[in-house]
């Protein structure tokens, strides 16, 4: 098994998403899965980019000249007055959506911003149609209400605020950062945040939220349950720098926030004209990313988390018992443009392990399945095969093994490699265009069977005429 990078880091890492296809956001607001994307440009972009009418000389806002922004021309600016809890959110609730959702920020504090009083963030909502409006400190009752967004506490800390069914007490619940070590705001300087909230199925507790910071994941909080329908969607964004509950602003001092995107696939830190792009030719999806899942009918996965241990980042999944390969874990991938890519898979090793655990790699040329020994090479990128990938891709393991135990489900890259011979692009055309046949065969066949039947109907009724004719 050739190894890729034997000196690969466990280190947190910067995932990029959809935003390093678009050079500094511009045409961001483009791609099919962004609902929102600003970057206050001018004074009236609530009016001409969200549609609303009421912000223009609301207190404490205001958009400033373009050498404040972290890009572009424009900068949401706001004031926070010592003694008050200013300002106030705006409620965007021009959208509704399935699914899960990502929201992604730049925010700086003025040098010098004491975070003695916490300062609540930017953040999204789910709020049932046609109830009374819900206001802080009522408990949800899992069918009015969820919520998630960021609060900055003293010392300057990012944490989670969300409400939900089973917070501890009235008011949300503040969850820390849980992943890694913990990053601190500095003010003075730009930060990228970025939070996702995965509504729960109805009657299943696989909800989910996580946090970025700086394009590293800082906090993951799974098996949550926001809802008890599957009628309340996220439908609101709150864009703010409110000040307080208990408390209220020390003293007079600003925020200000820029390029902001709300999407339904994980968005990234933007990329500039002075950052190396080597990423947009590699893909690397850890068992925390948005791009990894699990299912299974005999036995749970569960995620081990140790800082320093041998999976990359600072977990890996593992399932416990032998199984049929009803047990699986998916990476699902698009890759950046059409050609072989070397395909990678870390894990753990452990003399327990299974010998022959099945990587079935989903090509453009059909599936691939390699089985490695997870007793041996853990810590470092094994190289599972070359193959070509037009557009979507995914790896799977399966507990489909003959010994051991605690199969591992970590990370797999991808590293592009060549555009590819006329060859594979042939037999990649030639596999859809045998699917093609087949469904044609399928129709073919069904047809045949119901001109089969009538043949015989129009049998019996002329043999039915023939014997009425001779009694």
């Amino acid at each position: 098994m050739e190894i890729a990078n034997p000196n690969a880091s466990t280190e947190a890492k910067v995932e990029y998403g959809l935003a390093a296809e678009y050079l500094y956001d511009e045409g961001i607001k483009n791609h099919p899965a962004v609902i929102h994307a600003t970057g206050f440009e001018s004074a009236d972009w609530l009016e001409t980019e969200f549609d609303y009418n009421s912000w223009i000389g609301h207190r404490g806002y205001q958009v400033t000249s373009p050498d404040l922004a972290f890009s572009g021309h424009g900068v949401l600016e706001y004031q926070n007055e010592g003694g008050e809890h200013y300002p106030h959110v705006f409620q965007i609730r021009d959208f509704e959506t399935e699914g899960v959702i990502f929201l992604r920020w730049y925010r700086r504090f003025q040098s010098g911003y004491d975070f003695s009083c916490q300062s609540k963030s930017n953040g999204v909502y789910a709020r049932c149609h046609g109830c009374p409006e819900s206001s802080a400190g009522v408990k949800p009752d899992g069918y009015d209400k969820y919520s998630c967004k960021l609060q900055f506490w003293r010392g300057g800390e990012p944490k989670f605020y969300t409400y939900h069914p089973e917070q501890q007490g009235n008011y949300g619940d503040t969850l820390p950062q849980n992943v890694g070590e913990k990053i601190y705001i500095e003010p003075g300087r730009w930060y990228c945040f970025e939070i996702m909230l995965k509504p729960n199925d109805a009657g299943q507790r696989n909800g989910e939220i996580k946090l970025w910071i700086d394009g590293m994941l800082k906090a993951h909080y799974p098996d949550m349950r926001f809802r008890d329908t599957n009628d309340l969607k996220i439908n609101e964004l709150d864009i703010t720098a409110y000040v307080g509950g208990h408390c209220v602003a020390p003293r007079d001092q600003k925020v200000w926030d820029d390029n902001l995107v709300l999407a339904t696939e994980y968005i990234g830190p933007m990329v500039t004209e002075v950052m190396s792009t080597p990423h947009l030719d590699e893909i690397i999806i850890d068992n925390t990313d948005a791009g990894f899942a699990i299912s299974y009918s005999q036995d749970p996965w569960q995620e081990y988390t140790k800082v320093g241990g041998q999976h990359y980042g600072n977990s890996h999944h593992y399932n416990k018992q032998i199984g049929t390969g009803q047990d699986t874990a998916v990476w699902s991938f698009t890759v950046p443009k059409s050609g072989n890519y070397d395909v990678y898979a870390w894990w753990c090793e452990a003399d327990w392990r299974p010998p022959d655990v099945p990587y079935t790699i989903n090509h453009s040329g059909g599936s691939t399945t390699v089985r490695v020994d997870q007793r041996a090479n853990g810590g470092q990128w094994n190289l599972l095969g070359t193959f070509y990938f037009l557009n979507e891709g995914s790896v799977v393991v399966s507990d489909d093994v003959s010994s051991g135990r605690d199969i591992v489900a970590d990370a797999i890259r991808l590293a592009y490699s060549s555009e590819g011979s006329l060859g594979i692009v042939l037999r990649a055309k030639v596999a859809e265009l045998r699917d093609v046949a087949a469904e044609f065969e399928a129709k073919a066949s069904e047809l045949r069977s119901i001109v089969d039947e009538l043949d015989g109907t129009v049998d019996r009724l002329l043999g039915d005429a023939t014997l009425a004719k001779f009694n």
